[in-house]
C-alpha cells in the first residue's frame, strides 16, 4: 500500500505523533494514519515483522484473495459505490498486521468508526483495508467487523445496530487512525473475533464478485443460445411497451404511482438516448454481422466500452461490459464511421457480464442489460441501481429482480429493495413488489427523487418487520424511513419499554409536502401501558408552526422525579397537547396563535423533561400585530387552561402565570424628529389582566415538607394560590394603563458617541 509522497513533500511529513502528558505519568498518543500518502512509521506498511504475513486465523484460501487484490474491484457487480469521505477510526489500543497484501487492524476499547455521515460505537472491531490505485488518487476498500455495534450519537438518522455488524465502504478520502497505543499483532496469537471477521469478510468478497450469468463455456456471444436470450429480452421489452398486454392491476398501480410522482418532462427530454447524438464503441474484438432485410449487428467481445453523447454535449451515457451486441438499422453498416455510429441508426444495445451503466448522476450494475431505443426503454435483470439525492444529501439504492428504465428520469422495478444504506448486512430497507421512482429538478437546479411502492415490507436485513399496501414519498421520507426510530429498553420501575416513530405521510401512501414533517408515535411503556403521540412541524410560505401531542390512556405506575416523593396513579388518562402557529396576513397584519394543555402537574417532568425545563412558557393566546414603518398596533388575549403551572422553570420564577382578557398596544420605534436631531420612542398599553397562581400544592408534585419550605417558603400541603394570597398578591382582574415615552439626541464628539435621553412613564 506504499505510494510515493506528494511532490515536494517527504513521507515523514505525514507522520504525525502528538504526545500529551496528563496527570502523573499518563501519556496519550494521537496517531493520524494517512494511507492515501504512505505508511506511518512503517507500522502499517507491507514490511511487517516475520510471521505476521502468514495465513491469519479465520481466513480461507478462496477467490476472496483474488477479489481483494482486484485491479478494478470497484467495477465488481455488487461492490460499494465509491464515496469521497474520510474514514476516522478511534480506539484506545490497536494491533496491526498484513494478510494476503491487505492491511488489517484489531481495535480495542472505546472503538468509534466514522465514514462520512455514518458513525458507530463498538467494544472491538476488526478492520480489513485494500487499496486500489486509480488515476487521480487511490480508492480504499474497507470492511469493518464490529462487536457490539451501536449508532454514534449525532450521526445520520439512518443507523444500524447489531451484536455483530459488517460495515463496508469504498472511499477516495483519507483513512485516519487515532489511538493511544499502536503495536504489531503478537505472533501466533489467536482471537475468536478475528476468526469470525475473516470468515464473514470472505463471504462478503465472494458475494460482491459473483455474477448469476456467464457466457456458455466455449460458446461465442452470437451462438444460438446467446441469440435466444437476446431475442427473449427484446420480445419482452416490446410486449411490455403495449399497454393492452399488461395486467389491469399493474396498469392501475402505475397510474396511481404516476398521480403521486412529479410530472414527466417533455418527450424529447425523456428519451434515454435522443437521436442526433453519437454512439462510439470499443472492445478487444469486433464482429460485424449484416443480414439481408434485417437489422445488422455489431458483436463486441472483451472489455467493451460504449459511449453515447448528445449533439449539444449536455447528455452522455457510458456503458461497460465484457460482451455486447449493438443492433443497427438496415443499411446502417455502410454509414459507420470508424468506431462510431449515429444514434438514430442504433435500434438497441444488449450487454452481458459485469455491466456498468452510468450517466454521471446514476449508476446501474447488472449481469444483463438491454436498451431498446426504438421504444425508449431499457430492461435490467438482477439490477443494483445507485444515485445520490443532492437536495437531501442522501444516497439511494435499489436492488431489483427486474428494473425497467422508461425514460431518462423514470424507472420501475419488480421485487425490489429500496434503501438509503450503503452497507451490506444487516441493513434496514423497504422491500417492494412493484416500485416506481422518478427524478425531478428542484429549485436551484439540484435533482431530487420521489418513489411509490406497492405491496411493501419493511426489512431489517432479510427479516420482514412490517407490511403496508402502499408507500410513497421523496427520498427524505426514505431516509427517515416509515419507521425512522425504534428503541427498546427495560426499566426497573416500569418494565419493558418499546418506542416507535412513524412517518405518517409514507404510511398513508402520500409524498411529504415540501416544508412539512409529520410523525406519529406508537409506544408501549411497560406497566404504564400503550401510548400514542403526534409531531407536526411545518414551514410554508407566509406561515410556520408546530403541533405536538402525547396520550397515555391508562397509567397505573408511579412518577419518580429526582429526590421527591413518588406520585402514584390509578388508571388515569394522562397527556399533553401544544399548538403554535404564526401567519402573515394581508395589509401588514400578523397572526400568532398558541394553545396548550397538560393533564397533571408532573407529566412533563416525567415524560418530556426538555419541555418542562427549556421550552417557552405554555399559554393559550391570540395575538394580532399590524406593523408599518416605525409604528405598530397590537391586540393580545391570553388565558391559562391549566389550573397549575406546568413548567418547572415558570414555577421557580415568578411562580405564577398572567392572564389577559385583552390588551391593546401602540408602539413607535425610532421616529425621526427635527431633521434627525431627535429620535422618539413610545410604548402604550391598555390591559385587563390578573395573576394566576396554581391551585395545586408542592405535595402534589412530590416535594417533601423540607423541600417545600426551602424552595417555596410554605408548607407542602398549602396550595400555590393560597400562598400567593397570603403574600398579598391580588388574584382578581385589574385594569392597567401603561405609557412610556423617550426622546434621544445622539451626539458625536470625536471618537466618542453620546446619547443623552429623557424618558417619562
Amino acid at each position: 500500500m506504499n505510494l510515493p509522497p506528494k511532490p515536494g513533500h517527504h513521507q515523514a511529513s505525514v507522520r504525525r505523533i502528538k504526545w500529551l502528558a496528563r496527570g502523573s505519568g499518563w501519556v496519550c498518543a494521537w496517531l493520524c494514519v494517512l494511507l492515501a500518502h504512505g505508511p506511518v512509521g512503517g507500522a502499517l506498511s507491507n514490511d511487517a515483522p516475520a510471521g505476521d504475513t502468514a495465513e491469519p486465523e479465520g481466513s480461507t484460501a478462496d477467490d476472496s484473495r483474488v477479489l481483494a487484490q482486484s485491479a478494478d474491484r470497484s467495477a465488481l457487480p455488487l461492490a460499494d459505490p465509491v464515496v469521497d469521505a474520510d474514514a476516522v477510526l478511534k480506539a484506545d489500543r490497536a494491533f496491526f498486521w498484513s494478510q494476503n497484501g491487505s492491511r488489517m487492524l484489531l481495535l480495542e476499547r472505546g472503538v468509534t468508526v466514522q465514514i462520512g455521515a455514518y458513525g458507530f460505537i463498538a467494544r472491538r472491531a476488526v478492520v480489513h483495508i485494500d487499496k486500489q490505485p486509480r488515476p487521480g488518487g487511490a480508492i480504499h476498500h474497507l470492511a469493518i467487523y464490529l462487536d457490539g455495534a451501536r449508532p454514534l450519537h449525532g450521526q445520520d438518522a439512518v443507523q444500524a445496530q447489531a451484536p455483530r455488524l459488517l460495515v463496508t465502504a469504498s472511499t477516495k478520502g483519507r483513512i485516519q487512525l487515532v489511538t493511544s497505543l499502536l503495536k504489531p499483532k503478537p505472533r501466533g496469537a489467536t482471537d475468536p473475533l478475528v476468526d469470525e471477521a475473516g470468515q464473514r469478510i470472505s463471504r462478503y468478497l465472494q458475494t460482491i464478485g459473483s455474477s448469476p450469468l456467464s457466457l456458455p463455456p466455449g460458446g461465442p456471444l452470437f451462438s444460438e443460445e446467446a441469440s435466444a436470450r437476446r431475442q427473449a429480452v427484446h420480445e419482452q421489452v416490446e410486449a411490455e411497451a403495449l399497454q393492452r398486454s399488461r395486467p389491469a392491476r399493474v396498469a392501475q398501480a402505475e397510474a396511481e404511482a404516476a398521480s403521486l410522482l412529479p410530472p414527466e418532462p417533455s418527450t424529447q427530454a425523456r428519451q434515454i438516448m435522443p437521436p442526433g447524438g453519437t454512439v462510439s464503441y470499443h472492445s478487444d474484438k469486433i464482429i460485424f454481422q449484416q443480414r439481408d432485410g434485417q437489422d445488422s449487428m455489431l458483436v463486441l467481445v472483451g472489455n467493451v466500452r460504449v459511449m453515447y453523447q448528445s449533439p449539444n454535449r449536455l447528455q452522455a451515457m457510458s456503458l461497460r461490459a465484457e460482451n455486447a451486441v449493438i443492433f443497427l438499422a438496415e443499411g446502417a453498416m455502410g454509414r459507420l464511421s470508424g468506431s462510431s455510429a449515429e444514434a438514430g441508426d442504433v435500434h438497441g444495445v444488449y450487454l452481458e457480464d459485469n455491466v456498468l451503466a452510468t450517466d454521471g448522476q446514476y449508476t446501474i450494475r447488472a449481469p444483463r442489460v438491454y436498451y431498446d431505443l426504438q421504444s425508449n426503454k431499457a430492461v435490467v435483470l438482477e439490477a443494483v441501481f445507485y444515485t445520490w439525492d443532492v437536495h437531501h444529501q442522501v444516497p439511494l439504492y435499489v436492488r431489483a429482480q427486474k428494473l425497467q428504465q422508461e425514460s431518462m428520469t423514470s424507472w420501475s422495478a419488480q421485487n425490489a429493495i429500496l434503501t438509503t444504506s450503503e452497507f451490506a448486512q444487516p441493513h434496514f430497507a423497504i422491500a417492494s413488489k412493484e416500485l416506481t421512482f422518478r427524478k425531478h429538478t428542484l429549485r436551484g437546479g439540484s435533482a431530487g427523487y420521489h418513489f411509490a411502492s406497492r405491496d411493501s415490507t419493511l426489512q431489517w436485513g432479510k427479516l420482514p418487520l412490517f407490511y403496508w399496501p402502499y408507500i410513497a414519498g421523496n427520498v427524505q421520507t426514505l431516509k427517515d424511513t416509515v419507521l425512522p426510530r425504534v428503541s427498546a429498553s427495560y426499566s426497573n420501575q416500569d418494565g419493558p419499554i418499546v418506542r416507535t416513530t412513524w412517518d405518517l405521510f409514507a404510511v398513508a401512501g402520500r409524498p411529504r409536502p415540501e416544508g412539512v414533517h409529520l410523525d406519529g408515535q406508537l409506544d408501549y411503556l411497560g406497566d404504564r401501558g400503550p401510548a400514542v403521540g403526534i409531531n407536526l412541524d411545518y414551514d410554508l410560505p407566509r406561515m410556520f408552526g408546530q403541533l405536538d401531542g402525547y396520550l397515555l390512556a391508562y397509567d397505573t405506575a408511579e412518577d419518580q422525579i429526582g429526590d421527591r416523593n413518588d406520585i402514584p396513579f390509578d388508571g388515569e388518562t394522562r397527556g399533553y397537547a401544544l399548538l403554535r402557529h404564526r401567519q402573515q396576513l394581508r395589509d401588514h397584519w400578523q397572526l400568532s396563535l398558541e394553545a396548550s394543555y397538560v393533564s397533571d402537574e408532573t407529566f412533563l417532568d416525567e415524560f418530556f423533561q426538555n419541555e418542562a425545563e427549556l421550552s417557552k412558557p405554555y399559554e393559550t393566546s391570540i395575538y394580532l400585530k399590524k406593523q408599518e414603518d416605525d409604528r405598530a398596533f397590537t391586540f393580545l388575549s391570553q388565558y391559562d387552561i391549566n389550573n397549575f403551572t406546568p413548567q418547572i422553570t415558570t414555577l421557580q420564577s415568578p411562580g405564577y402565570s398572567v392572564e389577559k382578557q385583552a390588551e391593546l398596544g401602540f408602539y413607535r420605534v425610532g421616529k425621526s424628529l427635527w431633521g434627525d436631531r431627535l429620535t422618539y420612542f413610545s410604548e402604550t398599553r391598555l390591559s385587563r389582566m390578573r395573576i394566576q397562581a396554581g391551585e395545586d400544592s408542592p405535595a402534589q408534585r412530590g416535594f417533601t415538607a423540607t423541600q417545600s419550605q426551602a424552595l417555596f417558603g410554605s408548607p407542602a400541603t398549602t396550595t400555590f394560590e393560597a400562598a400567593s394570597g397570603a403574600a398579598g398578591i391580588p388574584s382578581g382582574y385589574r385594569s392597567r394603563f401603561d405609557t412610556r415615552h423617550e426622546v434621544q439626541s445622539p451626539l458625536k464628539m470625536g471618537d466618542v458617541d453620546l446619547v443623552p435621553y429623557a424618558a417619562a412613564r
